[in-house]
């Protein structure tokens, strides 16, 4: 019977051991579902926080290529001497004076857009050599002859090249 009575005793104190670690298992629980609450509401913060952000660096993105698009837009026109002077770009002159170049006069709706990055070169057509009327260094383009009737102008340095207009104006003769 005393053996019996230990084997009770330490069966019951084995319990109470075992009650107390579940009791200590299920406090630990409820801080671990508290824990992964907050998680989970932390990790939504940073999912609509990455999504605004994406957002905003795919606004940038755009508004940075219209920018660049913008910087290096150009403007480019070719015409006969009374067409230009038709148009008011080319005026002044008489007997032995040169007729004076008008920047202010070109209209860009007049002109053809081109990319000042891409546009190198185009053929005109022209009995004689072409003249360049916009500002433009010297060095930095060259008209070459084709065959007869055509020539090209030859931009060499782009970024020189427009440095000084982004509007050409080139008078055929």
């Amino acid at each position: 019977m005393v053996r019996l009575t230990q084997l009770v005793k330490y069966l019951n104190e084995q319990l109470d051991s075992k009650k107390a670690e579940i009791a200590k298992l299920q406090t630990e629980l409820a801080t671990s579902k508290r824990s992964i609450a907050e998680l989970k509401t932390t990790v939504a913060a940073a999912q609509a926080t990455n999504e605004k952000l994406t957002t905003e660096n795919n606004s940038l993105d755009q508004m940075v290529v219209e920018q660049t698009n913008k910087l290096n837009e150009g403007w480019f026109m070719a015409k006969p001497k009374k067409d230009l002077e038709q148009m008011g770009i080319l005026s002044g002159g008489g007997f032995l004076k040169k007729k004076k170049f008008t920047p202010g006069a070109v209209s860009t709706s007049a002109c053809v857009p081109v990319d000042t990055r891409t546009f190198t070169q185009v053929e005109l057509n022209s009995k004689k050599k072409p003249v360049l009327l916009s500002q433009a260094p010297t060095s930095s383009y060259a008209f070459e002859e084709v065959e007869k009737g055509k020539w090209r102008l030859i931009i060499t340095d782009t970024m020189s090249f427009w440095s000084l207009s982004k509007i050409v104006v080139i008078q055929l003769q």
